[in-house]
């Protein structure tokens, strides 16, 4: 990953010429990583698909309200679902 200022990397899974779900993809990351929370975000569809970066993220993911606040912060972007993607490490 190269590095950025959001430490956030974006993929959209959509059809040909159309960069709406991509554009929120990149959106709701930047969106996230003013919150503090680091996560790579894959669009697919209207769906997102977010995978936390870091443990200290993970540990933020935990709390409820702000997954809420991920949850809210996607749906105004466009997308009709979030989700975290846990990964057994």
């Amino acid at each position: 990953m190269s590095s950025s200022s959001h430490a956030l990397e974006s993929s959209g899974t959509v059809a040909a010429g159309s960069a709406g779900p991509e554009a929120s993809a990149d959106a709701l990351g930047c969106a996230l990583a003013g919150l503090g929370v680091r996560v790579t975000v894959q669009a697919r569809g209207r769906a997102a698909f977010l995978r936390a970066l870091d443990d200290g993220t993970a540990a933020l993911l935990r709390d409820a309200a702000l997954r809420r606040r991920v949850v809210a912060l996607g749906r105004t972007l466009g997308f009709t679902h979030v989700a975290l993607v846990l990964e057994d490490g």
